[in-house]
């Protein structure tokens, strides 16, 4: 992974002040989930929506129902588009890899 790279998984979008999500959060899913590619606005729309479907309680420490949040983070991005990488056509996966190289 090049650097570029690298930060685009890396970008923090907030949730709330003590919560955000990454493209990252996403791809290191243990069923991965194509985010590398989402725009910043995506993400952003992504974290909204997180607070505005969910009323996710910021007061909860990161330890509690880590659970909870992931299946949240989880539901919100597949309402909104995202999809897993086992569900993509072998073109689809084709497309994808090759923009995830293609990033220098």
């Amino acid at each position: 992974m090049n650097k570029k790279q690298e930060e685009l998984l890396k970008k923090e979008f907030f949730v709330t002040n003590n919560h955000s999500i990454t493209r990252g959060d996403f791809e290191g899913f243990p069923c991965s989930m194509a985010a590398f590619n989402w725009t910043d606005e995506q993400m952003q729309k992504l974290a909204d929506r997180i607070v505005l479907d969910y009323a996710y309680d910021a007061s909860l420490s990161e330890d509690e129902d880590e659970d909870e949040w992931f299946r949240i983070i989880e539901h919100c991005a597949i309402e909104l588009g995202m999809k897993y990488y086992e569900d993509l056509s072998d073109e689809e996966y084709y497309i994808l890899t090759t923009e995830w190289n293609d990033i220098k």
